[in-house]
């Protein structure tokens, strides 16, 4: 009787199923924008300095006649302090953090354009330029603030929610109707059809909430730690009767669009799409049976089940 023998797969063996080379995959070119991408180039090789007459991006340059005047006059050792310290003496309040997110808003465009800075575009939707001048440009504490570079990802998340608010208003002007194959379609008026994804308009509203939530928290991060510089937490005197509002205001925002009137719309568009239900209506909301005007109810939260004394 002949023997039977067993064929021992190698260890080293690969896979049936085994996965495509980078180099076999075909990735599709994505278009930059090319604005973006200059901006992005133009602000990796800004050399930032204060009194640098030689540097064309030094805020000697860059700010106006009269207001470089003033900055040349402050001493230098100001420059150095910490940002604690800084807060401490300087106590800014609200209009303060506006006015140095806009400074440096406006010298980034001056740097990307190559121009001087505007004035106007500074105190634009939060002073008047006769408080520009008389108040801040006549206070070292508050002008070493302002020219004090903020935190890059207040500025970073700020310039994503512009870009995010862009592309909500791309989606609530489009019109939603006549749902075909997991989407919507639109008769242009040459008589084709444009059929817009929902899928991708979940994710970028999905998206634009985080980044703005992500910038209301940075904004009252600043603002609490402002109040605390202000009622003098650091003082163990004080710190038992230093009391905080429970939740700081989001100061309001000129180049942004007013949130309680937004709020309303994007809601709306949430429920249209599903955000606010569970995961089977989620993947429900791309089917063809599902018309424009029905509305889905959002499931009640149940009560917790009640642990029982034994288990204690």
């Amino acid at each position: 009787m002949a023997e039977q023998t067993t064929k021992k797969r190698s260890t080293g063996a690969p896979p049936m199923n085994k996965p495509k080379a980078l180099e076999d995959v075909v990735i599709s070119e994505v278009e930059v924008d090319p604005v973006v991408e200059k901006r992005a180039a133009t602000m990796a090789e800004i050399d930032y300095s204060i009194y640098d007459k030689k540097n064309p991006n030094s805020l000697m340059n860059r700010c106006d006649t009269r207001t470089s005047l003033l900055i040349s006059k402050i001493p230098q050792n100001w420059h150095c302090v910490t940002e604690a310290k800084l807060v401490s003496l300087a106590e800014p309040e609200d209009r303060d953090v506006r006015l140095r997110l806009a400074f440096w808003e406006e010298y980034n465009r001056a740097c990307r354009t190559d121009e001087k800075m505007a004035r106007a575009r500074i105190c634009y939707g939060i002073c008047s330029s006769e408080v520009w001048k008389k108040y801040y440009l006549t206070n070292w504490k508050k002008l070493v603030f302002i020219i004090r570079p903020p935190r890059h990802e207040m500025l970073l998340h700020k310039t994503l929610l512009l870009h995010g608010y862009d592309r909500i208003s791309e989606i609530l002007n489009m019109p939603i109707q006549n749902k075909v194959n997991k989407g919507w379609k639109e008769e242009l008026p040459n008589g084709k059809f444009k059929t817009h994804n929902t899928h991708y308009m979940k994710v970028d509203t999905v998206a634009i909430r985080a980044i703005r939530d992500t910038v209301k928290m940075l904004i009252n991060m600043q603002n609490v730690y402002t109040l605390a510089a202000q009622y003098g937490v650091d003082s163990k005197e004080k710190k038992k009767h230093a009391k905080y509002p429970e939740q700081v205001p989001l100061p309001p925002d000129p180049e942004l669009p007013d949130p309680d009137d937004l709020e309303g719309e994007i809601d709306e568009l949430e429920n249209f799409l599903g955000l606010d239900q569970d995961e089977d209506l989620e993947s429900e909301v791309g089917a063809e049976n599902i018309e424009h005007e029905e509305t889905i109810e959002r499931r009640k939260p149940g009560r917790p089940k009640k642990i029982p004394e034994s288990q204690f």
